[in-house]
C-alpha cells in the first residue's frame, strides 16, 4: 500500500489434512526490506559503472593499438587508388600492424616505379607517335575518337570545311572516311580510300583494332591519313616531262636519219655540203645525249639514288 508507505508480501500455498485439500496464506509486511532493495540495487549500479570505466582501459588500448592503425593505412589505401603514391603507411607499429604498414609501403614503391617507367614509355612513344608526318586517328567501337596524333590537325588544312558542327568532321572533313571506319568496326576488314581532288589528295587506310583478350572482338579501329598531292603532282609532271621526252627524241632521231640517208646514198657531192652535213649530226648527236642524261637523272631521282645540289 502506498498510500499507508508499507509493503505487504503474500503467498498461497496447498495443504491437505485428514484427506482435505487446504491453502495456507502468508502475509509478510516488507518495510524493513525497501532499503535493503535500493541499497543492492546502487551497489549494483555502481559496480556496474566501476566495470565499464575499467573497461575504457583496454578498450583504448585495443583501438590505439589496432582499430586506428587500420583506420590509418585505409586512408593510405584510399589515396593509392586516387593515384597518389607518395603518401606512405606508418611502419613504427609492432607486430601485424607494422608488417602491414611495411607491405603496403612496398607495394606503393613498386606501383610508383611501375607508373614512372610505363609514363616515360608512353611519352617516348606519344613522341613517335607525334613525329609520325601520317595522321593517325584511333577510335573506340563507338566511332568516338580517342588518340590523335599532331598530323592529323593539319593534314587537311586544305580540303573544304562542310558541315563541321560534328566534332568528328573537325578532325577528318569527309563523311566517307567515318563511314569506313564504321564498316571497319562492324566487318573487321581493313578498308581503304583515295579522295582526290583538284587542290588535294588523300589516302586512306583504316584497319581494325581487336580485344587482346580476345583476338575475334573488334574494339575500335585506326586509321592512317597520307597528303598524296604532292605526289600526285610531281607524278603527273614526271609523266608531262617522260612525253616531252619521248618527242625531243623523236626529232633529233628523225633529223639524223635525214641527214645520214642522203650521206649513205652518195648524194651529197659537194665537201662542203658533207661537212655541214656533218656538224648538223654532231650538234644533234649532242643533243640526243642530253636528253638521254636528263632521262637518266630523272630514274635515278625517281629511286632516291641521287641527292639534290644546291647552288
Amino acid at each position: 500500500n502506498s498510500k499507508s508507505g508499507y509493503t505487504i508480501f503474500i503467498s498461497k500455498s496447498p495443504l491437505t489434512l485428514s484427506g482435505k485439500d487446504y491453502y495456507l496464506y502468508s502475509l509478510t509486511y516488507l518495510n524493513g526490506y525497501q532499503g535493503l532493495n535500493e541499497k543492492y540495487l546502487n551497489i549494483l549500479l555502481l559496480s556496474t559503472l566501476m566495470a565499464a570505466c575499467a573497461m575504457l582501459v583496454p578498450a583504448y588500448a585495443f583501438v590505439s593499438r589496432m582499430v586506428l592503425p587500420l583506420q590509418k593505412i585505409n586512408e593510405v589505401a584510399m589515396e593509392y587508388g586516387k593515384g597518389n603514391f607518395n603518401i606512405r603507411a606508418d611502419e613504427s607499429h609492432k607486430g601485424e600492424i607494422g608488417e602491414l604498414g611495411q607491405s603496403f609501403n612496398f607495394l606503393a614503391d613498386r606501383l610508383s616505379k611501375s607508373i614512372k617507367d610505363l609514363t616515360a614509355e608512353r611519352n617516348q612513344l606519344q613522341d613517335i607517335f607525334d613525329v609520325i608526318s601520317d595522321g593517325i586517328v584511333v577510335v573506340d567501337n563507338r566511332c568516338v575518337p580517342v588518340t590523335t596524333n599532331k598530323a592529323i590537325h593539319k593534314l587537311f588544312e586544305r580540303a573544304e570545311k562542310n558541315n563541321m558542327f560534328t566534332e568528328r568532321l573537325q578532325l577528318i572533313p569527309f563523311d566517307d572516311v567515318w563511314t569506313d571506319f564504321e564498316d571497319c568496326i562492324k566487318s573487321g576488314e581493313t578498308k581503304t580510300r583515295q579522295i582526290d581532288n583538284r587542290d588535294y589528295a588523300y589516302q586512306c587506310t583504316i584497319i581494325p583494332k581487336y580485344d587482346s583478350a580476345d583476338s575475334t572482338k573488334v574494339i575500335g579501329a585506326t586509321g592512317f591519313f597520307r597528303d598524296i598531292f604532292e605526289e600526285q603532282k610531281n607524278e603527273r609532271f614526271r609523266q608531262d616531262y617522260v612525253a616531252n621526252i619521248s618527242h625531243e627524241l623523236r626529232t633529233p632521231l628523225q633529223t639524223l636519219r635525214g641527214l645520214i640517208e642522203p650521206l649513205s646514198d652518195g648524194m651529197v657531192k659537194k665537201e662542203e655540203d658533207r661537212q655541214r652535213y656533218y656538224q648538223i649530226i654532231l650538234n644533234e648527236t649532242m643533243r640526243l645525249s642530253r636528253l638521254i642524261d636528263d632521262m637518266l637523272e630523272l630514274s635515278k631521282l625517281q629511286s632516291r639514288t641521287l641527292a639534290f645540289k644546291t647552288f
